[in-house]
């Protein structure tokens, strides 16, 4: 399991980090803190306190050349002796713009338990995911110019990384976007899951008031907002996705989105025609098929990835669900 699944208190004030990669793109930059500076508008409290870091002292370039001061990370010391936040976004440059921190990157990979939550915007995700930061999750990311589409399956073959094709993929423990405005859809995503849908909606309205020009009611908005959504189907599709190596229990997953295994089950039935465990089983078998298509791992390391106690035991799954065997998956492929 990558990352820290723990949530913090829903009235905690969330501390957020953006790690910015030389030559960093403006408008994504711009994409990631608006909407969060709109949510703390629309509740009345600075919920989100944003923090900006790079990796040495002083300030980072922007592409266009915007220089933006920023507090360091400290290489080889970890992230709670810096007092850094738990969630961090690394915001990476446009694809013409492309500079590797390859040890910027390293650093994160080292000390990835420690943040609740990590994102990547722009070609920020191509870098985490060649330090293995997104083994057997979904990845949006943007292409860097000069990196072929071969050049860019054979560098990410091993990483174990599932190459998604939506702008912006947000799981659990892990968000990731392609370039430009899609980190701001990305962001909105994120905080309707933190926040509820009904934030959600009110900073569809607010964004769109101020882009047509006309009254931005923060505080109309803020009176309709609830004071808790139920998220909790969302937060236990959320869990298997970020547990796909080491599957949970339903009871488990049951506990940690605050229901009895039944209520769950209920909610599955009722919005997912399914129960958990059969959902769960596609969910890794479907991850399993795309590691088979995208990745160079052997059936066994694909096995014991996707959460399945051998090799065999995998293939008997796969072959009852898809069919067909995963050797003739890959050969396909």
């Amino acid at each position: 399991m990558q990352g820290n699944p723990t949530e913090m208190p829903q009235d905690a004030q969330v501390s957020l980090g953006i790690l910015l990669m030389p030559s960093f793109s403006s408008l994504a930059l711009a994409s990631v803190v608006a909407p969060l500076m709109a949510c703390n508008q629309l509740m009345g409290v600075p919920r989100y306190q944003i923090r900006y870091f790079g990796w040495r002292m002083g300030g980072v370039s922007s592409e266009e050349g915007m220089v933006c001061q920023t507090e360091s990370l400290i290489p080889d010391t970890p992230p709670e002796t810096q007092q850094c936040p738990q969630i961090m976004v690394v915001v990476g440059s446009a694809a013409r713009a492309y500079k590797a921190n390859v040890g910027m990157a390293r650093w994160l990979h080292e000390n990835r338990a420690h943040f609740h939550m990590l994102g990547a915007v722009a070609t920020a995700g191509y870098l985490l995911a060649q330090q293995g930061l997104w083994f057997g999750q979904r990845l949006s990311f943007q292409r860097p110019d000069g990196i072929t589409v071969p050049d860019l399956h054979h560098a990410l073959a091993r990483t174990g990384a599932l190459l998604a094709d939506e702008p912006f993929v947000v799981d659990l423990a892990r968000m990731s976007c392609r370039g430009g405005t899609a980190a701001q859809d990305m962001m909105m995503f994120w905080l309707a899951r933190k926040e509820g849908v009904a934030m959600a909606n009110a900073l569809a309205r607010y964004f769109i008031a101020e882009r047509l020009g006309g009254d931005v009611s923060v505080e109309g908005e803020r009176a309709s907002l609830p004071h808790q959504e139920d998220q909790r189907l969302a937060d236990a599709l959320a869990l298997m996705r970020s547990n796909i190596e080491e599957p949970l229990s339903t009871d488990a997953i049951a506990a940690h989105v605050g229901l009895s295994r039944r209520q769950l089950e209920r909610l599955f039935r009722a919005h997912l025609d399914a129960v958990p465990s059969r959902y769960y089983l596609d969910l890794r078998l479907s991850t399993a098929r795309q590691l088979l298509l995208n990745t160079r791992l052997s059936v066994a390391e694909i096995a014991s990835t996707c959460g399945f106690s051998s090799a065999a035991h995998f293939s008997s799954a796969f072959r009852a669900h898809y069919s067909v065997a995963p050797s003739i998956i890959r050969v396909r492929g």
